[in-house]
């Protein structure tokens, strides 16, 4: 499926894997770095805040080389 990063400008970044897609919107796979390694949350998003994500920019598709980076 296809990743994301979250927009921010802080130190640590936050990787968005999109698991499945259904009529009720989005399963999410959520990677936080920390200092210590990674943080894993799933979430369930609506199909319009999703796409208001991607609009706004605030989901920024990732490069091959940073999904390897933490896959």
């Amino acid at each position: 499926m296809k990743h994301y990063v979250v927009k921010g400008d802080g130190e640590y970044r936050t990787y968005v894997e999109v698991l499945e897609k259904s009529s009720s919107g989005y399963t999410l796979l959520m990677k936080q770095e920390r200092r210590w390694g990674f943080k894993e949350t799933r979430h369930q998003m609506s199909t319009s805040l999703f796409e208001t994500c991607l609009r706004t920019g605030y989901f920024i598709a990732a490069e091959t080389g940073e999904v390897a980076r933490y896959a």
